[in-house]
Order: C-alpha cells, then sequence, then structure tokens
C-alpha cells in the first residue's frame, strides 16, 4: 500500500480517476461453456429460462469436459494474446447467461 500510495492518493476519488484512466488493464473475460445436444436443447432453454445459474447448466447439460467445472473454461486478460479474439466472440452477451445461437 505505501508504494501505491506514492503513485497515487489512496482516497475514493483517487482511485476511481485511476481505475477509469487504466480501465482496459482489468478487463479480464472468464468464459464458461456448454457443448449442449441438439436433442437437449429445450431442455437446456427451459433450465435457462427458469433461472438456473450458469455452472449448474453446464453441469446437467454440457458434454464438454468443463461441465465438471460448472462449464468453466478459463480466463483471458487484455495481455493474453487470446484476449482480441475471445472478446470478438463474447462481444455484447449478457453476464450470466449463454449465448443460445448455435454454432457451426
Amino acid at each position: 500500500m505505501s508504494r501505491l500510495n506514492t503513485t497515487i492518493p489512496l482516497t475514493l476519488a483517487s482511485l476511481r480517476t485511476y481505475y477509469k484512466a487504466h480501465v482496459s488493464q482489468y478487463d479480464t473475460i472468464c468464459i464458461s461453456i456448454a457443448l449442449v445436444a441438439p436433442a437437449q436443447v429445450s431442455a437446456f432453454s427451459a433450465a435457462e429460462a427458469k433461472g438456473e445459474s450458469v455452472a449448474a447448466l453446464a453441469k446437467q447439460f454440457s458434454s464438454d469436459a468443463s461441465a465438471k467445472k460448472g462449464g468453466a473454461y478459463g480466463c483471458f486478460a487484455p495481455s493474453s494474446s487470446s484476449f482480441d479474439s475471445v472478446r470478438a466472440d463474447v462481444g455484447t452477451a449478457k453476464l450470466g447467461t449463454f449465448d443460445s445461437t448455435p454454432s457451426t
């Protein structure tokens, strides 16, 4: 903390200003996936509509190995070589939901 205090004053206003100026450094994207068989898409969608969590949906319906971890696939920081492609793939997806558009 003493080192940070020499960079910026430790006030709420200063911390907010610093954060806003460096927000791209804090933009880590964490991805969860669910690979759902076509025969289970309706049940998956119904469970999602009922408000089941992303982790519960992945554990119940996904055939991907990440299902055991609630679909957790990984986190990507701005410094990651995959960050730009992950950001483009995720786009403006709503946080805490799955994109229901099938990929081909």
